[in-house]
């Protein structure tokens, strides 16, 4: 119990210090800037949810004897949080009031939320596909070369659109939903196992009023007569099929969250189409898991096969026809959403179908061969950049699809592919914490050059015998054409750094006890401490 004792001490000591910070904010605020204010809130309240968890442990896990050591603290620190929990709320009440008053009049030093975007003469489309084609080569001809971000872009695009068209909707692309599943949902869990749902879309039948709009015409023969068919359940390939599907299984979770309680959050949150990855962080959690997903699947009418897992005690009592991985002599490997894992050693591994590379290599020939490097969890970043990079010097040879490259490019190209084959003896890890973790830190590193930047994110876990560290993630950027400073090339790997954290903190589903960010440019580390309206418009 000892070491529990000293983990705690050390969490304490850490929100002790994170207060004292606070309380040296209170007292030299004087300026009325909503964005630090605002940022301060935030991590007061985690702080606060933080300071209630150890709380929390040290009541529950402590001895009279050793809880001693705590009690003055515990009243020191109650009282602070009080304090500041007033003291910083009365001030952004008061920034909020003072807002009000002045309005568009506000002082000059003052950074306003937004800037107005430059006018230009846009064309308009009305959701007629006639006119469709035009739109979209007078849009982007206007837009896509004035430097704007992606949320600007989108901004014009919605002020173009009329009638119809005004109220599409979009939703997350397939590459963020793969991100979120595999990172929040799998890598996690100490035990972990994956598993299909068996032909879905066929399990769901169609109401029978709208069953005619999914006939079809069909001949087994050209001797035979051609018979219309009435198809009766969900059809792949037609475009609700995907929203019916998942709508199908978020009702079953819904009606069994009471009598399937474990089953219920793995549907909702770790289903991607008929894939669930999921796991618990010991073997006794896992089996109840399964036992309950296969009982709620199975009230849907619904059979869960191909099952795999890290563990042989988890697949112990799976039939051998819905097992996808038998713990045997074989080195088998798991297609789990595009990558292949082994379940066994409990490492991702990459296998690649890349064919011999031809002597004549066009632009179009590159594409195909980078196209396939598929990395969604930004494992490979080093390697995929330097393809990036080449495609980039491609482009700028401004040859057509099907002319050859020049001599150097080719022999350049060979090589890069020659040593991807190398990629078949890596493995990398898939939990990124250890058992029993009592201390889970994140940290993350930005860097720059003047040919790409990139950021990446480190999860280091803790114990009560060993400490480990493990790349969680990393994301690149081929540099922009555009000539620019190394600082500024610096600025812009650390503003990838904090979308990338931003994404991850609210997606992984863990709570960090630190988070750190790492930049090794002083430049940049001085520009984020000056005051917005003193910087130029690239740095703000």
């Amino acid at each position: 119990m000892a070491k529990g004792v000293k983990s705690l001490e050390r969490k304490f000591s850490d929100i002790e210090k994170q207060l004292s910070g606070f309380i040296a904010f209170v007292d030299t605020f004087v300026e009325d800037d909503k964005e630090v204010l605002s940022f301060k809130l935030s991590q007061f309240d985690r702080l606060n949810a933080k300071y209630e968890s150890v709380k929390e442990e040290i009541f529950t896990f402590l001895s009279d004897g050793e809880f001693n050591n705590f009690g003055g603290k515990i009243t020191t620190c109650n009282e602070h949080i009080e304090k500041l929990e007033v003291r910083l709320k009365s001030l952004n009440l008061k920034y909020s009031k003072n807002n009000n008053e002045t309005g568009s009049n506000a002082v000059s030093n003052v950074i306003k939320p937004c800037f107005r975007l430059p006018e230009f003469s846009l064309p308009q489309f009305n959701g007629d596909i006639e006119t469709w084609f035009i739109f979209k080569e007078q849009f982007k001809e206007i837009i896509e070369n004035c430097g704007l971000n992606d949320k600007q872009k989108l901004q014009y695009l919605q002020s173009c659109l009329i009638g119809i068209a005004k109220h599409v909707q979009t939703v997350d692309d397939t590459n963020d939903s793969l991100f979120l599943a595999l990172e929040q949902r799998f890598r996690k869990y100490v035990v972990a196992f994956s598993s299909d749902i068996k032909e879905l879309f066929r399990q769901i039948k169609v109401q029978e009023h709208q069953q005619d709009f999914l006939r079809i015409l069909w001949s087994p023969s050209p001797e035979e007569d051609i018979v219309s068919y009435r198809l009766q359940t969900v059809t792949y390939g037609t475009k609700p099929a995907p929203y019916l599907a998942t709508r199908c299984l978020l009702q079953l979770a819904h009606e069994g969250k009471n009598k399937y309680p474990l089953a219920t959050p793995v549907i909702q949150n770790s289903t991607y189409m008929d894939d669930i990855l999921s796991g618990a962080d010991d073997i006794t959690t896992s089996k109840e898991m399964q036992r309950q997903l296969i009982g709620l699947m199975k009230e849907g009418c619904f059979h869960l096969y191909k099952w795999s897992a890290n563990s042989e005690e988890l697949l112990k009592d799976v039939p051998t026809e819905n097992k996808e991985f038998l713990f045997n002599e074989n080195d088998e490997l798991v297609k789990t959403l595009g990558l292949s894992w082994r379940p066994r050693e409990d490492t991702f591994m990459y296998r690649m179908n890349l064919q011999e590379v031809p002597v004549t290599i066009t632009k179009r020939t590159a594409l195909s061969f980078i196209s396939k490097l598929y990395d969604p969890l930004g494992l490979l970043q080093p390697i995929i950049i330097k393809a990036k990079m080449m495609i980039q010097k491609i482009w700028l040879l401004k040859i057509d699809w099907d002319q050859n490259l020049p001599r150097q490019e080719i022999e350049n190209f060979q090589r890069y592919v020659a040593e991807l084959h190398q990629l078949k003896d890596l493995k990398i890890p898939r939990c990124i914490l250890l058992k029993d973790s009592v201390a889970v830190q994140l940290t993350g590193f930005a860097d720059a050059s003047a040919q790409a930047y990139g950021a990446c994110l480190y999860v280091k876990s803790e114990n009560a015998n060993e400490t480990q560290i493990r790349l969680l993630c990393s994301k690149t950027r081929v540099a922009p054409l555009k000539t620019l400073s190394i600082p500024r090339f610096e600025l812009l790997a650390a503003t990838l750094l904090s979308k990338l954290t931003s994404k991850i903190v609210k997606i992984i589903d863990l709570e960090f006890d630190e988070v750190h960010l790492f930049s090794d440019s002083k430049v940049v580390l001085e520009w984020i401490q000056i005051q917005l309206h003193l910087l130029k418009v690239f740095v703000v």
